[in-house]
């Protein structure tokens, strides 16, 4: 193998080298953007999250003033504030505020 010839590799070797140092950093770069565009693709959907739950929490108020507003109507008392317990007494007779959210599906006793 002739000087000329190994000058010619060496050459096609260093060409090569450059090529794919030019294709790392081509990747490279294409590897950020598609991070930069998933981060704003979860900042987009986190706002629209909060949106929907902020709409939905919206929703729920407006549902239960409204269902508050219907029992008021029909003449129930309703309590001043949800409290869980493992017993409930209802001692107030027929027309019973606990009977009233118990089965408010069955109306007023007559």
């Amino acid at each position: 193998m002739s000087s000329d010839d190994r000058l010619a590799i060496g050459q096609q070797i260093t060409k090569a080298k450059a090529e794919a140092e030019k294709a790392k950093a081509e990747a490279n770069k294409a590897k950020a953007e598609a991070e930069k565009a998933k981060a704003e693709a979860n900042k987009a959907k986190a706002v629209a999250d909060k949106k929907a739950k902020a709409e939905a929490d919206k929703a729920k108020a407006e549902a239960d003033k409204k269902s508050n507003e219907d029992a008021r109507e029909m003449g129930w008392q309703l309590p001043a504030e949800e409290v869980a317990c493992d017993v409930l007494i209802g001692a107030d007779r027929i027309h019973s505020a606990v009977l009233a959210q118990l089965y408010s599906y069955e109306g007023i006793p007559k």
